[in-house]
């Protein structure tokens, strides 16, 4: 049997493209919400990747997530990157929320994605309702710093919040159903709050969240299949 792989902390602000963020809510009534979030890579880079080329999430633990950092040269591509559960990409020389739009329809597994636009802000969608054959919906919003800060950890707070909405009213529910099925319904995801702190090495950025709108998106459609002369023969 091989050996388990070793998670090891990053230092903050330091930024690869993939990665496992542990994103931990802290909420006293009053205040605005806190997500501490702590970077983690492996020592052995290939470990993350499951037999079909998709980030694993190795360790049951429920605010544990994968983060992929997806650049522009792969956005056409459908690269393992393509599946995880919170991606971030620069907006390069497209529209912001075009580009969010693009990789919304391309990456139909991610819960949470987020396009920088520059070192204090990046529009994000947040998937509530998530079938790759059929529409998506959820909330897209606008996220911005006073301060520049850890951009790229967006998507990962976002994420940490809505996993704690889940696991909250799942316990305020009694748990699960006697047949073993949630009595939680990711349609039932709130809109996010105006603003939460991001916590990261005790060093706190109060991100506001503002634009906030439920939207529908479709799938892209599989290309047409070739049909001609030259694949008759």
């Amino acid at each position: 049997m091989g050996t388990q792989p070793q998670l090891h902390a990053l230092l903050p602000g330091v930024v690869v493209r993939e990665c496992q963020v542990h994103a931990h809510v802290v909420h006293q009534p009053g205040e605005p919400i806190q997500v501490h979030v702590t970077r983690y890579g492996f020592e052995n880079h290939a470990a993350m990747w499951d037999g079909r080329g998709r980030l694993q999430q190795l360790f049951d633990d429920l605010h544990l997530q994968t983060l992929a950092i997806e650049p522009l040269d792969r956005l056409q591509e459908t690269p393992r990157l393509g599946i995880a559960e919170t991606i971030v990409s620069p907006a390069g020389d497209l529209p912001p929320l075009l580009m969010l739009d693009r990789l919304c329809r391309r990456r139909p597994a991610a819960r949470v994605i987020a396009v920088v636009t520059d070192s204090r802000t990046a529009v994000a969608w947040i998937r509530a309702r998530a079938d790759i054959l059929k529409p998506d919906s959820g909330y897209t919003v606008t996220m911005t710093c006073e301060e520049p800060g850890p951009v790229e950890l967006y998507a990962s707070a976002l994420y940490g919040w809505v996993t704690w909405w889940y696991s909250t009213v799942l316990e305020l529910r009694g748990g699960g159903t006697e047949g073993g099925a949630s009595p939680v319904s990711m349609r039932e995801l709130p809109p996010p709050p105006a603003e939460l702190d991001i916590v990261e090495a005790w060093r706190s950025y109060r991100i506001q969240i503002a634009d906030i709108h439920w939207e529908t998106r479709h799938p892209i459609p599989d290309p047409p299949k070739p049909f001609g002369p030259d694949i008759l023969e």
